[in-house]
């Protein structure tokens, strides 16, 4: 049984589904879609239902890859023949979804490393989920609506009502496998007020898992407050690196900068054996991050040459740098900066030399959305970029996952849906074979996402978990792919 305290009309989320230009070429329809850092050729042929050698002749053969910012015309199929393929599609997916959700070595739901069987074991779980939906706006919105029909809902609002839904598609298939879960939602409008008057309330201290608050100070309150009961708290989005250190029941989803920059080090030292590194540094954050990567090298044997660049003098730090390279050895530099302005120049400096040089740069997350940056310059510096999104739409967990929502939610699940997706399910059926989360079942343990990896550890008894999984893409064929799949 599923029970909803806070119930709001999940559909909303149509409302912003992005709709693409359509335009008519030589007398064909083809949709006019503007590329993004992460767009690929597979994604395009999985949303639109057209073979990718389709999308390639209708744009000149896409010798280059797709670059970003630019525009790619996409065949439209004729209508009648797409609504009947996306029925059966939908059909044929909910299909599937009942064949896995019985198969007890394929279910559905992501499967914890050592759990022998999907079953529950007949625990009663209470899940609350705390987040700022600010469902106070939607009143707004459509109040507005015919005054303004462009209108739309908040961006913010937005984000929560996907990661909502797709966590309601995961409590479905718990629910097919036959968990017992009951389900508490609560809109704490991102005011610390509010939250305090949600967490007092009597079946908050029942619950066995919170999902949220998205607010670092609300997190903060709730994890206080929670110290001395048996409840874990997820923070689904919060950057900061100390918001589980006092608090041992809490969970951080977003890896912290030291686990990139582990990922960084970790795959440079195992892909480029012999090799001549080179490690950079600018501003205070860069130059820390440059000391973490070259104290992790420490007992390495290789060899390491650190150089720290001083912004504004571009000339003479690319004079430094060109003095430190080697020309027998490739050159891995790892440059753990987020300065768009200064790496932009910089790696403009660097084509430069690649007919003297080989090079294999190391960026950080940020870099991929870098619009300053020729993608040319990726592609021949052989830029790797670490990411905690990885693209799995050729997964058929996606694809069922995918006709679920869309049978459902009548729109496409956004990335933060399939997060939503990923936690219910993960923690849930963690807890339902735990009582703790303490236990080498569950601790350590790599978990494949829908999108993006998990991997728990707990930094100290007193501090809470956090997530350390991070892959790594690089530039091939002028667009970023996995490399460590």
């Amino acid at each position: 049984m599923i029970m909803m305290l806070v119930l709001f009309v999940s559909t909303f989320s149509s409302c912003t589904a992005q709709k693409d230009s359509l335009v008519v070429k030589e007398g064909k329809e083809y949709y006019s879609v503007k590329v993004t850092p992460k767009l690929t050729l597979y994604s395009l042929s999985k949303k639109y239902k057209v073979p990718q050698e389709a999308i390639k002749a209708a744009n000149g053969g896409l010798a280059e890859g797709l670059k970003t910012d630019t525009y790619v015309f996409i065949p439209v199929a004729p209508k009648e023949e797409k609504k009947e393929k996306r029925e059966e599609k939908v059909d044929e997916g909910l299909r599937n979804l009942d064949a896995i959700i019985k198969n007890e070595q394929d279910t559905f739901v992501p499967q914890l490393p050592k759990e022998k069987c999907p079953l529950p074991n007949g625990r009663h779980l209470r899940v609350g989920f705390i987040l700022p939906f600010q469902l106070q706006l939607l009143d707004t919105v459509r109040a507005r609506k015919n005054e303004y029909q462009d209108l739309q809902i908040p961006m913010a609002t937005q984000v929560f009502l996907d990661f909502y839904e797709g966590s309601l598609i995961a409590l479905d298939s718990l629910k097919k496998l036959g968990y017992h879960i009951d389900v508490f939602v609560y809109d704490d409008r991102g005011d610390t007020n509010v939250l305090k008057q949600i967490i007092e309330r009597d079946e908050v201290s029942k619950l066995n898992l919170i999902i949220g608050p998205a607010n670092i100070e609300c997190f903060k309150i709730a994890s206080e407050y929670l110290k001395k009961k048996n409840i874990y708290l997820i923070s689904p989005f919060s950057k900061n690196a100390d918001i589980v250190n006092e608090f041992a029941n809490s969970v951080k989803i977003v890896p912290a900068k030291n686990s990139y920059l582990e990922a960084i080090t970790k795959h440079a030292l195992q892909n480029y054996k012999g090799a001549h590194f080179i490690v950079i540094g600018d501003r205070e954050e860069s130059r820390r991050n440059a000391d973490f990567i070259e104290a992790k090298f420490a007992g390495e044997m290789v060899t390491v040459t650190k150089l720290y660049f001083e912004p504004g003098k571009l000339t003479l730090s690319v004079e430094a740098f060109l003095a430190k390279l080697s020309k027998e050895q490739t050159n891995v530099v790892i440059y753990p900066s987020d300065n768009e302005s200064f790496i932009t120049k910089f790696l403009n400096s660097m084509s430069k030399h690649t007919k003297d040089y080989q090079f294999a740069v190391y960026g950080m997350e940020g870099w991929q959305e870098y619009a300053s940056v020729d993608v040319t310059h990726f592609q021949e510096l052989k830029v790797h970029i670490p990411s905690m999104y990885l693209s799995r739409y050729d997964s058929p967990y996606i694809d069922n996952m995918i006709y679920a929502y869309v049978h459902r939610f009548k729109t496409e699940p956004s990335q933060y849906a399939f997060l939503g997706f990923d936690l219910t399910a993960i923690f849930l059926k963690a807890l339902n074979n735990n009582t703790s989360l303490d236990d080498s079942s569950f601790l350590n343990q790599k978990y494949r996402g829908m999108m993006q990896d998990y991997m728990f550890v707990k930094k100290s008894a007193l501090s809470g978990y956090e997530n350390t999984a991070v892959g790594m893409m690089e530039f091939k064929n002028y667009q970023l792919v996995w490399i460590n799949e």
